[in-house]
């Protein structure tokens, strides 16, 4: 059997066992994991390598288990190194508070960079792969795609490169690359590009009839997280003043689940600085033992939902790992992770969506000079089933 070939062999099987299930307990038959050498030779010879069950059963397939060959094991990201060693180094990783937010990558090479918007809040710093720091400005942001344009003052930077070919199959192996030589992550494509529907979101609170007074608070909601309390005065949302009941509740309205709303709250003589999350209007008992169930591997993204398209896989990430790009084989992006959804799903932003997004952004910044919101897009894509 000729090198190629063989190294196809391994590979496959190396890979093929992470396919079967959800990463617990369906790896390949006990045995020493072999070195493998590029995940190419898996598309382009997909049918080299081991039938399920092929001279050992089925039964030894499916319930013999070897941690090595579970997907976040070194020996099985090293097969991916090669992939993602350009992208790694138009990643960037973005801080707000002092504190790791997101990732993002490197659009312009004189310092435009791409990151999901509501993870941020004030104070931004961007390191790049190189290991420098700046500080950042948000300069643009897109609502419904949570999204949100930095500019940083440095240049001649790597930028990112598109994958120019459709959005990839279902099935298609894919790789988050940080700033490490090896991903932080690989999956498969889960299913079609859909649309994520948005619920309605609420703070939680009850108001008094014409004030922006807490009546009461609802368990469990962004407002009781936050520490609000009834009879306090709610006074501004992100900087803009509300004297009224319908002028708070309206403020509220424009906002989607997961948002971070930061609340000006006067309690007797205290005014009060809080970070809020907005919620769901419908959760209620069944939703949270769902969100607990996902969330088991993990925590969730706030803001996870209300996207016009998305490309739905199951690389496990964090929150804070959302931001930054998905790559192909090739190591081209064919998007940006853009939300953990559940305990093996993640949602992707495609290239198809991001390019002409960004270029009309970078056109409205260079119409007008302070941050702005770009106005949202009619959505037209096929809705979620």
């Amino acid at each position: 059997m000729g090198g190629d070939h063989f190294h196809g062999f391994r590979l496959l099987g190396l890979l093929a066992a992470c396919s079967f299930g959800n990463l617990e307990a369906r790896q390949l038959p006990a045995e020493e994991p072999p070195a493998v050498d590029s995940p190419r030779e898996l598309r382009d010879n997909p049918a080299a390598g081991p039938r399920r069950g092929e001279g050992r059963g089925e039964r030894s397939w499916r319930y013999r288990t070897q941690p090595a060959y579970q997907r976040d094991n070194a020996k099985v990201k090293e097969a991916f190194r090669d992939v993602v060693a350009a992208p790694k180094d138009y990643t960037v990783r973005v801080f707000s508070n002092a504190e790791p937010v997101a990732l993002g990558i490197i659009v312009d090479s004189e310092g435009l960079i791409l990151t999901k918007a509501s993870e941020l809040a004030a104070t931004i710093t961007v390191r790049l792969a190189d290991s420098r720091r700046f500080p950042a400005e948000t300069l643009a942001t897109r609502g419904d795609l949570d999204i949100a344009l930095l500019k940083i003052d440095a240049g001649d930077l790597p930028t990112v490169g598109w994958a120019t070919d459709p959005t990839p199959e279902v099935g298609s192996w894919l790789a988050t690359p940080a700033q490490e030589e090896l991903p932080i992550s690989i999956g498969v494509v889960s299913g079609a590009p859909r649309r994520i529907t948005a619920p309605r979101a609420m703070l939680g609170v009850i108001l008094e009839e014409h004030d922006p007074r807490v009546v009461s608070v609802m368990e469990g909601s962004g407002a009781e997280r936050a520490g609000i309390q009834p009879m306090d005065l709610i006074t501004r949302v992100n900087g803009l003043e509300v004297d009224s009941r319908e002028n708070l509740v309206s403020t509220l309205e424009k906002h989607r689940v997961g948002d971070k709303v930061e609340l000006i709250v006067r309690r007797g003589d205290q005014e009060l600085t809080m970070q809020a999350v907005m919620s769901d209007r419908a959760a209620g008992p069944r939703s949270e033992r769902a969100d607990f169930q996902n969330g088991l591997g993990g925590k969730l993204s706030d803001r996870r939902a209300g996207f016009p398209l998305v490309i739905p896989h199951d690389s496990v990430l964090r929150p804070n790992e959302c931001g930054g790009p998905l790559v192909n084989l090739d190591g081209r992006t064919v998007g940006v992770n853009i939300a953990r959804a559940g305990r093996v799903a993640s949602y992707a932003l495609p290239a198809s969506v991001l390019m002409p997004a960004i270029a009309e952004m970078k056109s409205t910044i260079a119409a007008t000079p302070a941050s702005v919101e770009v106005p949202e897009k009619e959505n037209s894509d096929t809705p979620e089933k």
